[in-house]
């Protein structure tokens, strides 16, 4: 079971490791206000980028929100919902969309064109010989704490040991987190693994949660994984 967790993890984080495409859209944005979808905001040109199972969908102010593997398939669409969001690909990729409960927003991409594929699939993954390591900024800091407490029974419980931030490329981030359970008590200190998002300054934009330790073998797998990237060395 530790093995299979993990190498679903590796093909996940490991973005250069699958076939990507890359999308030239229209982004529009609107609110939701009674269960009903306002009026779609003017469009600006914008891309989206197919990730293996998973989509990467960037903003026009230079953000980005990366899926989880869009793994339900609907005669229209692959969707999926990690509680928060609901992301949608259309089965001709010729739109994207995300739905967001907490800030009741739907965003799309629409009228989109393949721009560019790239197809890496059989070019090994290189580690380097030496990370790069930095200290990890507050606005890091804030966005990887609010995206993980997003996936936590008792968020406000959480406790967090953060960690360098290793300059691998992927924008990849491990630390621990320590929460309660269901029952009240405290699980232990729990690694996760997330991606930070810089604009081309450097400067965060958001964070997405790929793992978050839960049994031990998940636990494992999250470990042996950001130990890969560069982490708890």
């Amino acid at each position: 079971m530790r093995k299979i967790i993990y190498t679903a993890l590796v093909s996940l984080f490991s973005f250069n490791a699958n076939a990507s495409e890359t999308y030239q859209c229209m982004y529009s944005i609107a609110s939701i206000a009674d269960g009903r979808m306002g009026q779609m905001s003017a469009p600006i040109p914008s891309n989206a980028e197919i990730l293996g199972k998973s989509i990467k969908l960037y903003r026009p102010d230079g953000s980005a929100t990366v899926s989880p593997p869009l793994t339900k398939n609907t005669p229209s669409a692959l969707m999926s919902d990690d509680g928060i969001r609901v992301y949608a690909e259309s089965n001709n990729k010729e739109s994207f969309a995300v739905s967001d409960r907490i800030k009741k927003t739907t965003e799309q991409w629409d009228k989109c064109s393949l721009e560019q594929q790239t197809d890496t699939k059989n070019v090994p993954i290189q580690k380097p010989s030496h990370w790069e390591r930095r200290a990890i900024t507050k606005a890091e800091i804030s966005y990887v704490e609010s995206a993980v407490k997003d996936r936590l029974k008792d968020p406000y419980s959480a406790k967090f040991k953060h960690s360098y931030y290793v300059s691998n490329g992927k924008g990849a981030y491990c630390g621990f987190v320590n929460s309660k359970n269901s029952f009240g008590g405290y699980v232990g200190d729990t690694p996760f693994m997330a991606i930070i998002l810089h604009d081309k300054k450097g400067r965060a934009t958001g964070a997405g949660v790929i793992s978050v330790g839960g049994d031990s073998d998940e636990a494992q797998a999250t470990y042996q994984t950001c130990q890969d990237n560069g982490y708890f060395q």
